[in-house]
């Protein structure tokens, strides 16, 4: 008997240990068949899980999780796009057209929804890119793919807005001008009231500065929205010098209000935090914005954390 459940545990290793071997590493699997998912990398609000893009390439450096360059806490996220090494095994990719490392959030909003979203953004020894504007932030529809706002990369400007499904490029407005972009951390926060009426806002402000007031339809139909972030360089055939990039993005929040995702800048009526205000790569340990951070990754959302009894100071 002793034999006998010896060999059955000794099966039962060496199985799971093939099964492990077998499966292989994350970065090799079929990203288009099967959602591959990156964690939260501290706190996500009310996204979830964070998968990668289907068209991602298979290789181990492109995206990942870990600590160093962080705006809270003890994680980011970590895109670093190569020139030439970015194929994934999309027909648009593979026809070198484009170059994509991202990461897409794991819920969706549709017209009608009132929702608030927040991240900080870091790019690393910034280089921007000539005859070519890198998307690093975008929200689209799921099936049809309207991009309703773009984040994006203009050599002679810095970080634009790009409404591309209605105003277009030429109504593209600066968020982070050029000079602001390298090596420190920028605050976004967005707030939008998705409609395909008169009735739609997009807000967005940029470390506790209103940026963007956007009145009027954002939504051409009922599609659901989604969010991606990383970093998306297309038609890469026109640049003039496909540089490298780095770019870590933290505390990527989605809420039902300003105060729920606003860790850094203050809320237009009050509310929400200035956090630690230095925009450092440091984390921020027993600051307000770790204070925050830990209430919303038990409850999900600020307002939850006041439900259920807890105040800023208090454990």
């Amino acid at each position: 008997m002793k034999r006998d459940l010896q060999f059955m545990l000794t099966a039962l290793f060496l199985g799971s240990l093939s099964q492990h071997v077998l499966a292989g590493n994350w970065w090799e699997r079929d990203f288009q068949t099967e959602n591959v998912y990156m964690g939260s990398a501290d706190g996500s609000g009310t996204w979830g899980s964070f998968y990668v893009h289907g068209c991602n390439p298979h290789n181990p450096w492109h995206v990942g999780v870990g600590g160093g360059v962080v705006r809270a806490g003890a994680q980011s996220f970590r895109f670093e796009n190569r020139p030439g090494q970015m194929r994934g095994d999309c027909n648009y990719h593979l026809a070198e057209y484009g170059e994509r490392t991202e990461l897409t959030a794991g819920a969706t909003d549709r017209p009608g929804n009132d929702a608030w979203y927040a991240w900080s953004v870091y790019h690393k020894d910034f280089r921007f890119i000539g005859n070519g504007a890198p998307t690093h932030g975008q929200f689209k529809t799921v099936g049809a793919g309207h991009q309703y706002l773009f984040f994006r990369m203009d050599e002679s400007r810095g970080m634009v807005a790009d409404f591309n499904a209605f105003e277009g490029w030429a109504g593209s407005q600066v968020v982070i001008p050029k000079s602001q972009v390298s090596n420190k951390w920028n605050d976004i926060r967005v707030h939008a009231k998705w409609s395909t009426g008169t009735d739609g806002l997009i807000q967005i402000w940029v470390n506790g500065v209103l940026k963007v007031d956007r009145r009027g339809r954002n939504a051409i139909d009922n599609d659901p929205i989604l969010f991606r972030f990383g970093i998306y360089k297309s038609d890469t055939h026109r640049v003039t010098n496909n540089v490298a990039q780095v770019v870590y993005y933290d505390e990527v929040m989605r809420g039902g209000s300003c105060e729920s995702v606003s860790q850094f800048m203050a809320c237009p009526g009050g509310g929400g935090s200035t956090g630690t205000g230095t925009g450092s790569s440091d984390s921020a340990d027993g600051s307000t914005a770790s204070i925050f951070e830990t209430y919303v990754n038990t409850y999900g959302d600020l307002n939850a954390a006041f439900n259920n009894g807890l105040k800023p100071g208090k454990t």
